[in-house]
């Protein structure tokens, strides 16, 4: 969704704006799973499309800046 709403929490009492704030964390967690889920395509997105060097493999810096 995106937007955002303001809620004017200043004329509430104090007992009741730990409320909001409580029941708030609580929809977060609730929900939250979605955002968990973005994450887990991500990793799988770099998986799939990431390589493997091979074992022997010797990373000279050297070599890879000579030549120039």
């Amino acid at each position: 969704m995106g937007t955002k709403e303001q809620l004017d929490l200043d004329i509430l009492p104090d007992e009741a704006r730990r409320e909001i704030k409580d029941f708030y964390e609580f929809l977060a967690k609730k929900y939250a799973t979605k955002k968990a889920k973005n994450k887990k395509a991500f990793f799988d997105a770099i998986r799939k499309y990431s390589f493997r060097l091979p074992a022997n493999y010797k990373f000279n810096r050297e070599e890879l800046h000579a030549g120039g």
